[in-house]
């Protein structure tokens, strides 16, 4: 009887573990530059993951278009990795020093930070260092829109509904 409630526990640890998995988005590589293929939009709260794992490396996010505002926190984040907001300014935007935006300091948390919905956003994550360092970004209120990949348009009258 008590290996069946010890196994049981143990079966209830495990599903439990992967339910929280399933809730996350990972990075994925290549994402160095926005436009690379691995770049993933956040357009929703919850978690994202991803490793910084050399002195070259950096990890871009796009934030939802017409995003207004987005609060966050960081774990798995110490002074080795550095945390940037910074606005796309078109196809001459490359890495972490393109255009103006704000930076979070490692540890830092932070509800409902205003961003200007007119452009287009990012999260970039770098090293300050060498290693490789694992992170979590809790997306955590905001307004953020779904952005959509595909739609279609149906002229109705004078209107046009998107599906």
């Amino acid at each position: 009887m008590r290996q069946s409630i010890s196994a049981f526990i143990i079966f209830l640890l495990i599903i439990s573990s992967n339910f929280q998995t399933l809730g996350q988005t990972s990075e994925l590589e290549p994402n160095n530059n926005v436009g690379d293929s691995g770049v993933k939009t956040i357009s929703s709260i919850g978690n994202y993951s991803g490793s910084i794992s050399s002195s070259t490396d950096q990890d871009v996010w796009k934030i939802a278009a017409g995003s207004s505002s987005i609060g966050c926190n960081f774990s798995g984040v110490d002074s080795h990795i550095g945390i940037l907001f910074v606005p796309y300014d078109g196809p001459g935007w490359t890495n972490k020093n393109a255009g103006a935006g704000f930076s979070a300091s490692p540890g830092a948390a932070f509800s409902n930070r205003s961003i200007d919905p007119n452009k287009f956003w990012t999260i970039v994550l770098y090293n300050n260092s060498t290693g490789s360092y694992l992170y979590t970004m809790n997306v955590t209120d905001g307004t953020l829109p779904v952005e959509l990949t595909s739609f279609t348009a149906v002229v109705n009258g004078s209107s046009v509904n998107l599906k």
